[in-house]
């Protein structure tokens, strides 16, 4: 699985929920990943840092992001003809090196609303930076916030400069190849509209220029990555109403407009406009403004690569501090138990040093890679089995963990997690010689 399916949805939750009340509930929120992952790993634990879920680096941020435009005014239809397809719209934003657009939305429910501005400067070189403002309904106050993703350190960072604090995450596996080739890259976004049920609404008049339109209301339409709308994962959808229109001359969105309404009563309106396309940044753009009391109150977030490696360290450091190995790869038992391990002796979470949180959110992390490697050979259909209900770290030669590589092939790790690579049959032996 690539890279990105692991970043995507943590900034989905982190999007719209910066806040006064982030230091409570930021990570509290049940994440999915890689279709329905969020609800298998880091829920909602008493240190408030468990939402994280394990997909999509920056690209669907600044790709689905890209297009995210939409048309609150009126439009004056004067031809039905399409002369602008999706997908020269994508070629043509391709070779866009830098651009910026505005965005707002406003989410409306029960008569309550609430609504966020956001300005957003995208860098196919620097990343991405988001400067969000919101006004407080009640006492009419606004606060910015920013939320950079820097692809040449890996690292998303989400700065409180009212509460003078720093949320910091590190992927291992999100290469800086990998994000030049598609954080630029707004392929999501059309492709979700290309994949569903659409129409050209022909050419109009937006803000002054000749656009082609494109309209779809199909309920599989899943968002663009920076949407309000993805953050609604998990409600039913009762209405979608997309629309996008591209400038006629550049090939270049203008503007986009969601309208969502779930059956819940909840109604999501967004709008991108007011793009500027091949602005001159510099690296300057993307240093945040930040000072030596800014803290990080949860520590730095390291999450490691989901492969072979970091599983068998996961499995490791599980038994060094137990004895044994996990008795499944069940996310939550895992997690209550390496929470457990990591906990014995110390003071609680919230009296440890921000170093001390840093490390002991990277053991925990570790320890849990095995269960979204898992998870991946699952979704790969790799046939993977796990037995350490009866293996033990004493159990050298026995099989721990395995799973297909190809049709001749098996993947096997040993109880004493030395790996190896073996035919069908020498694993049918292996696993005949398992305790019942």
């Amino acid at each position: 699985m690539k890279p990105s399916d692991k970043i995507e949805n943590v900034v989905k939750k982190m999007s719209f929920k910066v806040g006064p009340e982030m230091d409570r509930d930021l990570w509290a929120e049940t994440s999915k990943a890689r279709n329905e992952f969020h609800k298998k790993i880091l829920t909602a634990s008493q240190h408030n840092i468990w939402g994280i879920t394990m997909r999509s680096p920056i690209t669907k941020i600044a790709v689905a992001t890209v297009i995210i435009i939409a048309c609150i005014t009126g439009v004056l239809m004067f031809r039905e003809t399409s002369e602008i397809a999706l997908a020269d719209v994508l070629t043509r934003i391709e070779q866009v090196s830098a651009y910026m657009y505005k965005m707002h939305w406003t989410e409306t429910k029960q008569q309550t609303a609430s609504e966020v501005a956001s300005t957003v400067l995208i860098s196919q070189d620097n990343g991405i930076k988001m400067i969000q403002t919101r006004v407080d309904p009640n006492s009419g106050e606004s606060r910015d916030d920013e939320i950079y993703l820097l692809p040449r350190e890996n690292i998303l960072l989400i700065v409180l400069h009212q509460e003078r604090k720093l949320y910091r995450i590190k992927w291992e596996d999100a290469e800086e190849d990998y994000y030049k080739e598609k954080y630029n890259d707004p392929h999501t976004v059309i492709k979700e509209i290309l994949n569903c049920s659409h129409t050209s609404l022909g050419q109009s008049i937006v803000d002054g220029k000749t656009v082609e339109g494109f309209q779809t209301t199909d309920l599989a339409y899943k968002g663009g990555f920076f949407g309000r709308s993805d953050l609604m994962a998990g409600a039913e959808v009762e209405k979608i109403d997309v629309k996008l229109w591209v400038n006629v001359e550049t090939f270049l969105p203008i503007r986009f407009e969601e309208d969502i309404i779930t059956k819940g009563g909840m109604h999501i309106h967004e709008v991108s406009y007011d793009f500027h396309w091949n602005v001159v940044v510099n690296d300057r753009d993307f240093e945040p403004n930040i000072t030596e009391d800014y803290n990080s109150p949860n520590g730095d977030w390291n999450i490691p690569a989901f492969n072979e490696e970091n599983t068998i360290k996961g499995l490791r450091l599980f038994a060094n501090y137990a004895g044994s190995y996990p008795v499944n790869l069940d996310s939550e038992a895992l997690k209550k138990e390496a929470k457990k391990y990591l906990e014995s002796g110390h003071v609680s979470y919230e009296e440890l040093s921000e170093d001390e949180k840093t490390k002991y959110n990277s053991e925990l992390f570790t320890m849990l890679t095995a269960v979204v490697f898992y998870d991946d050979l699952v979704k790969e259909n790799k046939d993977p089995v796990y037995y350490g209900q009866n293996i033990t770290p004493k159990d050298a030669d026995k099989v721990l963990m395995r799973w297909k590589v190809s049709d001749n092939e098996y993947r096997v790790i040993y109880g004493d997690l030395h790996v190896e690579t073996v035919t069908p049959e020498k694993l049918a032996e292996l696993e005949a010689a398992l305790p019942k």
